[in-house]
């Protein structure tokens, strides 16, 4: 009776501590370790070597078939998923699947991740509580807009927005619409999904570290897994 009781009590501590996950401290978990800029950071000892495997296997497959039909680089978009996301694992990938960091706009939090003690992303206009020792700013995160972040049901569900309905908006539908272009130009997959990582950035400011920085981060990320 006490050998099966001592299994059941492991099996049930492996189970506990198989869920569980922490992050690097933002100022409001704690004042002392605790960044602003630690909320951007994936999951403390995440994603494993396994863990990216599987992510990429759960989604290349959805990713390359939605993308030709999409009008999409398969090949960038699957780059956008690893860079922004870190594999599913920060905050926002974890918590709600979103692997891109999409947004609302709004002070509501209904149906919405609020990602708190992120840096000030509304041109300074966010009410600052007070400073820690260390300089870190503790943000009143019921009055801001910046930090509403969208829920997804699952990570498919997240990349069908993404392909269906955010990268075809009027502000980004111009680079696909270039992507294509330029395969019929006779220019190579990799290199019109690179010029198109290049467009999206620096042109349609999806990323604020501009063009040239994403298009080597999002080759980097292809040449390193393969895509």
């Amino acid at each position: 009776m006490k050998g099966k009781l001592l299994l059941l009590l492991l099996m049930f501590r492996v189970f506990v501590f198989g869920q569980y996950i922490s992050f690097p401290p933002t100022p409001n978990e704690d004042e002392t370790k605790g960044l602003n800029v630690n909320c951007y950071l994936t999951a403390i000892g995440h994603p494993t070597q396994k863990e990216k495997a599987e992510f990429i296997n759960l989604l290349k497959p959805y990713v390359d078939s939605i993308c030709s039909k999409q009008n999409l680089p398969k090949k960038t978009v699957m780059a956008m998923l690893i860079l922004e996301a870190g594999f599913g694992f920060t905050r926002t990938g974890y918590y709600a699947n979103n692997l891109g960091g999409v947004k609302k706009w709004t002070k509501d939090t209904a149906n919405l991740y609020v990602l708190k003690g992120q840096p000030d992303e509304n041109e300074g206009k966010c009410k600052v509580i007070r400073k820690t020792k260390n300089g870190q700013l503790i943000f009143d995160e019921i009055d801001r807009p910046d930090n509403r972040y969208r829920k997804f049901i699952s990570k498919q569900d997240f990349v069908l927005y993404l392909t269906s309905t955010l990268l075809h908006n009027k502000r980004y539908k111009p680079y696909s619409d270039n992507y294509a272009k330029n395969l019929k130009k006779g220019i190579s997959e990799i290199e019109a999904s690179l010029i198109y990582a290049f467009e999206l950035a620096q042109l349609g400011k999806y990323n604020h570290q501009g063009g040239k920085y994403y298009r080597n981060a999002i080759e980097n990320v292809i040449k390193s897994y393969k895509l």
